[in-house]
């Protein structure tokens, strides 16, 4: 802004005093200085440096945006002012690196460091259910003697503690059984419907088999059995472990549930106090942009006033020595014993100077009386 009136103040004086040579050589100088700096450059530099200056040690100056605003013309004259321009600007670079290095360090060692810390720690990991194995089977004792070993006796292969019977080898087994339950309940039926009586010769054929084929099926169930409750036992100890662990798993989601919501009011806490402060600033900041525009238009009208007050004042000199010139040419083509100066021209202030119409000069320049045809 002071920049901004002093140059408008020297364009008042130079109109005022007519400096022309003056102006030429500081305009000469400025583009000297700036031919191998842009005004585009400098600008930018400046509010590198400015923005990292404020990063580093806020000012609430907004010396950025001030700078941002100034016209090329500005700018230039900026650059006028300095006497190797390319030198400035390398060592504001390296000012610039060296606040923004200082500034990043300084954002790391203060503010991130312990809110990234408190988020990438572990939500509370003591709290979080321990998983629970299933109970399988034992793999010794008792249950491996009558079950496990009864698997492997009848060739059915896979069968441990935690592994269930061989699909293939217990699909044999099927094999064998259900076609001998099926006959079951086929040579039952033919022994009832005969009126057989167990402990008769007659009917000692059919119920016999009846009889074999039983003592058949339950010998095929035994490995089938065997697997059945061993895997039954296998399923048992999973869907238990299932259970357990999802529980578990319900537990710690309500307790991370828990922590989000509690996280969540952190955070919705810590954004109204920065949105807060950023009202605050920019509240502030209008404040001073409102302050600088009015300042800023006070300058211009007073400027304007002054402005125009020198072209009023220059309007009236010109009135006068128009009369004057006229009265002049009009003294010059009169005889010389008929002269007589005008009174009012040597008087007059301006708006009151007689000048005489255009109807009275001839097209040659001279006055109507001493025109020729």
């Amino acid at each position: 802004m002071h920049t901004m009136k002093m140059t408008k103040r020297s364009l008042l004086a130079s109109l005022i005093i007519a400096a022309g040579l003056l102006m030429s050589t500081h305009g000469y100088a400025a583009t000297e200085k700036s031919k191998t700096i842009s005004p585009e450059e400098f600008r930018n530099r400046m509010v590198d440096w400015a923005i990292a200056s404020e990063l580093a040690s806020p000012s609430g100056e907004n010396l950025a945006f001030k700078i941002n605003v100034l016209t090329n013309q500005q700018i230039t004259d900026w650059i006028a002012t300095i006497d190797d321009p390319a030198a400035f600007l390398g060592s504001m670079e390296r000012v610039s690196t060296l606040l923004a290095e200082q500034g990043a360090d300084k954002y790391l060692a203060s503010g991130p460091e312990s809110d990234a810390g408190a988020r990438s720690a572990p939500m509370s990991p003591t709290t979080l259910t321990t998983l629970f194995p299933p109970d399988y089977p034992p793999g010794s004792g008792a249950y491996k003697d009558t079950i496990i070993d009864a698997i492997a006796g009848f060739g059915i292969s896979g069968a441990s503690s935690t592994n269930r019977c061989d699909a293939s080898d217990w699909g044999d087994y099927v094999g064998v059984w259900w076609p001998l339950n099926k006959g079951i309940d086929t040579l039952d039926g033919a022994c009832v419907v005969a009126g057989c009586d167990p402990i008769g010769i007659a009917c000692a054929v059919t119920c016999g088999i009846l009889e074999t084929a039983k003592i058949a099926l339950k010998v095929a169930a035994v490995p089938l059995e065997a697997c059945d409750i061993h895997q039954g036992a296998i399923d048992g100890a999973e869907i238990e472990a299932t259970y357990e662990n999802t529980k578990g798993l319900v537990g710690d989601v309500s307790h991370l549930h828990e922590d989000l919501g509690a996280h969540d009011a952190n955070i919705e806490a810590d954004l109204a106090a920065h949105d807060a402060n950023i009202d605050a600033d920019l509240a502030a900041h209008d404040a001073n942009i409102d302050a600088d525009l009015v300042q800023h238009d006070t300058d211009i009208k007073a400027l304007l006033e002054n402005l125009q007050g020198a072209v009023d004042e220059n309007q009236r000199l010109i009135k006068i020595t128009m009369a004057r010139q006229l009265e002049i040419m009009r003294l010059l083509i009169t005889p010389s014993g008929r002269r007589d100066i005008n009174p009012d021209v040597l008087t007059c202030t301006g708006d009151d100077c007689p000048v005489y119409p255009a109807l009275q000069l001839c097209a040659n320049g001279t006055l109507s009386w001493n025109c020729r045809n």
